[in-house]
């Protein structure tokens, strides 16, 4: 008795979340939203940059994204490559505002 109550159970209550109860149209919408931000997060990192005169630690993660605009659209992520390539060959705070500011003017 307690087997089959616990079957009925479990049918009733588990079986519609693996049937699955969700809209296919959110997930898609999510992943459009993350494919948008990589411009958005290469302004940011830039706008740092700018600010500062330094790269710091969040160098490769404006490299990943970078790589992802290119990826994603290359007539606009591979100028941007080309100048962020030139950013870190740079010396001196002058030079790395001057060019990081170029860079964003470019997104």
């Amino acid at each position: 008795m307690r087997s089959t109550f616990f079957f009925c159970f479990c049918f009733l209550v588990v079986g519609p979340t693996l049937i699955g109860c969700n809209n296919s149209n959110n997930n898609n919408e999510v992943i459009q939203k993350i494919d948008m931000d990589f411009a958005a997060n290469i302004k940011s990192d830039l706008e740092a940059i700018a600010k500062s005169g330094r790269l710091g630690s969040g160098t490769q993660t404006l490299l990943s994204n970078v790589r992802a605009l290119v990826s994603k659209d290359p007539a606009k992520g591979e100028p941007i490559q080309k100048g962020i390539d030139e950013l870190i060959k740079l010396q001196g705070e002058a030079k790395i505002k001057a060019k990081a500011q170029e860079l964003i003017k470019l997104l």
